[in-house]
């Protein structure tokens, strides 16, 4: 059943032709469980109703899961790459992008490769990038108008609420 639910979730989540034969890789490889991964991995990670698989173990990072596999190299592994790698194939070189925008997901139906420019695309494309200068809300939420705005030199722009209230610059609220 839950791999149903998975299969189902992925083809909604997928909208590329060019992947077609990506997920018919997923399909037959990947299923919450499988026995080609190492039974610690698969203590650490949960089916959600959404289709992901959250990885509940420890975290690097902008919640990244991330964890040292016993595969004879002590060296810490992201989780989705990880997986993405013993699930679908090798990655090489290249980025392990999230279909679902969830950093901790390790179901490798909501995974799929990419380079630098298709990253910082996918970025653009779901909202997640920021740039100080088209910006038109703090992180806090308030709007970045000219009576709201501090300008402290010529490079910067700040939030005259989230100073007034001693919020640090790089603060974020939690998702």
């Amino acid at each position: 059943m839950r791999r149903a639910r998975t299969v189902v979730a992925a083809r909604a989540l997928l909208s590329d032709p060019v992947m077609e034969h990506e997920m018919a890789t997923i399909e037959s490889s990947a299923s919450f469980g499988d026995k080609r991964v190492a039974g610690g991995f698969w203590r650490r990670v949960v089916p959600l109703d959404t289709g992901c698989w959250e990885w509940v173990g420890g975290h690097c990072g902008p919640g990244y899961g991330a964890f040292y596999p016993c595969d004879g190299v002590h060296r810490q592994q992201l989780a989705h790459r990880w997986a993405y790698e013993h699930l679908v194939g090798p990655t090489g070189r290249r980025f392990v992008l999230h279909r679902c925008d969830r950093p901790s997901c390790v179901n490798p139906a909501h995974l799929f490769l990419g380079n630098h420019a298709s990253n910082s695309h996918d970025m653009a494309k779901k909202g997640r990038a920021r740039n100080q200068w088209t910006s038109t809300f703090c992180r806090l939420g308030h709007a970045l108008t000219e009576d709201n705005l501090l300008r402290p030199n010529r490079f910067t722009r700040r939030c005259r609420k989230c100073v007034e209230i001693g919020a640090p610059k790089a603060w974020k609220p939690k998702d």
